[in-house]
């Protein structure tokens, strides 16, 4: 039998075996070509790759359309005074608020009350060990009593005289304002001759982003202003409860808590000190029996006012910190 093969069509190897050649037509309708000995069809790939040489790894690779643009990631803006993104919420998970606000200190030293906010938690000096916890709910200020095992507690609507020893409520005075909403009430401070003139301090939500101070007395009812605007938690009041300061922002400029108001209760004055606005006040104390402000801005000062009776008092500038001043006490 007569085989006819066509050279075009076969090719010997080196062991003279005969190896097929794809035709034109194969060549035509698929397209081949070899990687680390293995064919790949590239009709099977929509996209086109290069041939690249005898041991490279092909990946497909895409068009990319007119359409197609490159989104950069979204960044969230840090929210004003810390690193936390705008979207993201804090809160507190678990433990116990012990620095939100002043703790006060008992006359014998025995004892020390933490404002926790929901609770008052009352601390043993000499073992530092919790002795008590007044469950009294949401709660604004807290102030010492001047019979031992006495603790004033005050809310939005009412000021209770606690005996924590007994761990009972001994007296209500409630609360009654006609000058504005038991709502909009955002702090209260009680001064420590709470029990002799029945008196409390109250600022509250006002128009324009200000917080108005007041002068409350439980027994009457009776209101009075005392300043325009003061900072949350900045009142105190001072010279055997005479003297009464708070910070705020510049009358003139708006720079934010760089000046000190100072309320004489006796003389119905008011004076103001004012600060640059690159070094605003963060907390003011004033002297338990003289007429004397000590105040604490974020560059770590501590300035001294005195001579309060003067048109200009005398300012003075104590040793620096290394980090914005937190709390003072006299």
């Amino acid at each position: 039998m007569t085989i006819n093969m066509d050279c075009a069509m076969t090719q010997l190897d080196s062991s003279g075996q005969s190896k097929m050649k794809r035709s034109k037509k194969l060549k035509k309708s698929k397209q081949y070509i070899e990687n680390e000995g293995k064919e790949i069809n590239l009709d099977a790939i929509d996209t086109p790759i290069k041939k690249k040489s005898k041991g490279a790894v092909i990946k497909p690779t895409k068009k990319k359309s007119k359409s197609d643009k490159v989104k950069k990631p979204k960044i969230d803006k840090p929210v004003k005074g810390t690193n936390l993104p705008s979207t993201w919420v804090m809160k507190p998970v678990s433990g116990i608020d012990l620095v939100s606000k002043d703790v006060v200190v008992t006359d014998d030293g025995k004892y020390i009350f933490v404002n926790s906010l929901d609770k008052v938690l009352v601390y043993s000096t000499a073992s530092g060990q919790l002795v008590r916890q007044l469950n009294t709910g949401q709660i604004l200020a807290v102030q010492k009593g001047a019979v031992e095992g006495q603790v004033f507690v005050a809310s939005r609507k009412r000021i209770c005289t606690w005996n924590f020893m007994e761990v009972k409520i001994v007296q209500k005075y409630n609360l009654s304002f006609n000058k504005f909403l038991g709502s909009d009430v955002e702090d209260m401070f009680i001064p420590e001759k709470f029990h002799d003139n029945k008196q409390v301090f109250i600022s509250v939500k006002g128009k324009e982003r200000t917080n108005p101070l007041f002068r409350i007395n439980v027994d009457t009812n009776s209101c009075m202003k005392i300043f325009n605007n003061v900072k949350i938690g900045s009142v105190h009041i001072g010279e055997n409860d005479n003297l009464l300061c708070g910070i705020s922002d510049h009358k003139t400029h708006g720079y934010k808590d760089c000046t000190l108001l100072v309320y004489d209760r006796n003389l119905s004055k008011q004076m103001t000190m004012n600060t640059d606005k690159g070094r605003p006040f963060t907390c003011a104390r004033v002297h338990p029996v003289n007429k004397v402000v000590a105040c604490g801005d974020t560059s770590g000062r501590i300035l001294i006012f005195s001579g309060m009776e003067q048109t200009q008092p005398a300012k003075s500038v104590l040793h620096w910190h290394s980090l914005p001043v937190g709390g003072l006490c006299w």
